[in-house]
């Protein structure tokens, strides 16, 4: 799935009250969150975060504390660019970094 259909998608589950969407959205809560742990690519971890914005409001006080987490240890973390910007990476880490 295309990633902005996806985000609208999750955007719009999240205010919906029913029990499948609240499934849903933990799931992708927690696919996101696993993503924030373990990955070091620039694209999955902006995607990632831009998902858990969209479902901020549901789950705040869990992704509230996960974004910390994630501040404090992203420094530690070298970080990986897609393989269409591998020809230009130097220039890339200036502005797509920890």
């Amino acid at each position: 799935m295309d990633f902005d259909l996806r985000l609208k998608a999750l955007s719009r589950l999240a205010t919906s009250e029913t029990e499948a969407a609240a499934e849903a959205l933990k799931k992708a809560l927690g696919k996101a969150l696993t993503s924030l742990h373990e990955d070091t690519e620039y694209d999955l971890l902006e995607q990632s975060l831009s998902e858990l914005e969209a479902i901020a409001h549901r789950f705040s006080d869990v992704i509230a504390a996960e974004i910390i987490a994630f501040i404090a240890i992203i420094k530690t973390r070298q970080i990986t660019y897609a393989e269409k910007h591998t020809a230009f990476v130097a220039e890339v880490a200036k502005y797509q970094n920890a």
